[in-house]
């Protein structure tokens, strides 16, 4: 894949030597902007290389991945795994792949069903001794916003981090083709000196020679072993003779046997029983159902009615739910809407965000909104929107504000130069966790996407008052968000706070607030006055 990703960026380069057809000499770590690229092993750069080809497109990089485990079979290899998992008492797998095979190899050669843990949420589900096969997938599943990004490669959350290495330290872990390139199962395993108490395996290819010097060293400190190997394959037929585990083959000729049969025995005596029907001709009773709703005239039976009416609200958007319930004057009702929304389209991300947007505003429905707002994560992991709203709503309302920067982080790996989340990420890094230097550098990228975004521009004026103090930048950019949103009352205060304390233009700060008390006489703080 990394080739794949390292030939669309050579492409795409306009500067490219168009007589070169290979990547061979064009992919350096200062031309793709990759500290630590080496051309010689560019999987280890892996995550870096898939940020840099989907940079703003991250749909597009979650689309390839989902093209590239498409349709994949499981390999010889994989039936034996299968076996260990379903017939020893060896029955769990942890693995970075996104793909499925090991599931499906399992539903295809043995009767076991796994239990799949495949997003960091499940941590809790992971089990030292699981009595069926137990998969868990440190890089999430496929379908569960996967993990590739650097960011998100970096370092596993630290409840599904404790999670392996409990699993790691009740077990003997084997390694079978895993390079340590994805940083965060490598310091899982490497840092805070995890303790093995039974050692560990490390296979390796011995076409490829022994692994880096990282792997070696927690090898050796583990009094584990380095197992050269020739292939998976290769690996899985010396295991099979090895635990005495047979050969499929019967019991696959048998099971397919048995499922073709099954299947032309019921698909048969469908036909032959709607043959007989036919031959019997129409029953008394039986009318053609069109005249039936001819008969009503104009009026349709109420059943007709109810499904047209459910067909008419089932072709509404969530966008077209939204204007319905902003359009009813009374609240109770409004709620309705939404909730009647969220029932006929229950598979949108959109409408479940729409939704918990409305009940936010009350405290009665907060657990509602809290619950709507995971559910749009859940249903689109990496729609940008839904995680920004969620991270939102922790931050705001539950005070969550280290789950809001997980999420707010991931809303920039899934749409990196969304406005709104890069201005609000930057508030809760300001605001929260005090890292005024990644709060800057995200006001700039937000402003560099919309300059005239007055929140934005006083919200970096703000910052650049209270933790800079860098006051001329700042009444530039004070003037520049009352420019853009003139009945802006927090931006006229916030100006006005300014022009008073560190400016001490008490004429134009009066001038500002006796406009935005003009403008809502309620919220504005009379303090200031």
């Amino acid at each position: 894949m990394v080739a794949d990703w390292l030939e669309m960026l050579r492409t795409e380069d306009p500067e490219r030597d168009l007589d070169t057809t290979q990547q061979t000499g064009w992919a350096t770590s200062a031309r793709l902007d990759i500290e630590g690229f080496d051309p010689a092993d560019p999987a280890a750069s892996y995550a870096h290389v898939f940020a840099r080809t989907y940079r703003g497109r991250g749909g597009e990089g979650f689309d390839y991945l989902e093209t590239e485990v498409a349709g994949r079979e499981p390999s010889f290899g994989y039936s034996v795994l299968a076996q260990i998992l379903a017939d020893t008492r060896r029955k769990i797998v942890v693995t970075t792949n996104f793909d499925d095979l090991v599931a499906e190899a399992l539903g295809i050669y043995t009767t076991a069903t796994p239990v799949i843990c495949g997003h960091e949420s499940l941590a809790g589900f992971i089990r030292h001794q699981p009595v069926r096969p137990q998969i868990v997938k440190v890089h999430q599943h496929l379908f569960y916003a996967p993990n590739s990004t650097a960011r998100a490669l970096n370092a596993l959350p630290i409840g599904f981090a404790n999670a392996l290495k409990e699993l790691f330290q009740a077990h003997v872990p084997v390694v079978i083709g895993y390079g340590g390139n994805d940083g965060c199962l490598m310091k899982t395993l490497t840092e805070g000196r995890l303790d093995l108490p039974q050692g560990i395996y490390w296979c390796y290819l011995r076409s490829v020679g022994k692994p880096r010097q990282d792997i070696l060293d927690l090898v050796d400190r583990s009094g584990g072993w380095l197992v050269p190997i020739d292939g998976f394959d290769e690996l899985m037929v010396d295991l099979q003779d090895t635990l005495g585990l047979g050969a499929l083959d019967d019991f696959l000729n048998t099971r397919g046997d048995e499922r073709a049969a099954r299947y032309v025995a019921t698909r048969t005596a469908i036909i032959q029983a709607r043959s007989a029907d036919s031959h019997a001709g129409p029953r008394r009773d039986e009318r053609d159902p069109v005249d039936t709703i001819r008969d009503h005239g104009a009026e349709a039976p109420r059943g007709l009615r109810v499904v047209r009416s459910s067909a008419a609200e089932s072709a509404r958007t969530p966008q077209e739910w939204d204007s319905l319930a902003r359009r009813e004057p009374d609240e109770h009702r409004r709620a309705e809407i939404y909730e009647e929304g969220v029932r006929t389209l229950p598979k949108s991300a959109e409408m479940a965000t729409l939704a918990a947007l409305f009940l936010e505003g009350s405290g009665a429905t907060e657990r509602q909104a809290e619950d709507l707002h995971f559910r749009a994560v859940a249903l689109s992991p990496a729609d940008g929107a839904a995680l920004a709203n969620c991270a939102n709503f922790l931050t705001d309302i539950r005070q969550d504000h280290n789950g809001a920067a997980e999420l707010y982080a991931r809303a920039l790996d899934a749409d990196p130069d969304r406005v709104a989340t890069l201005g609000n990420y930057a508030n809760c890094l300001r605001n929260v966790r005090q890292d005024y230097d990644a709060a800057e550098a995200l006001y700039k990228r937000a402003l560099e996407q919309d300059p005239t975004h007055a929140n934005h521009l006083c919200n970096y004026a703000n910052f650049l008052t209270h933790n800079r103090e860098d006051h001329a930048t700042a009444e530039r950019l004070y003037r520049r968000a009352s420019e853009a949103d003139p009945d802006n009352v927090n931006i006229l205060r916030d100006y006005a706070d300014f022009l008073m304390n560190v400016r001490q233009d008490y004429s134009t700060a009066d001038a500002l607030l006796a406009r935005a008390l003009e403008l809502d006489p309620a919220d504005t703080d009379e303090s200031l006055f």
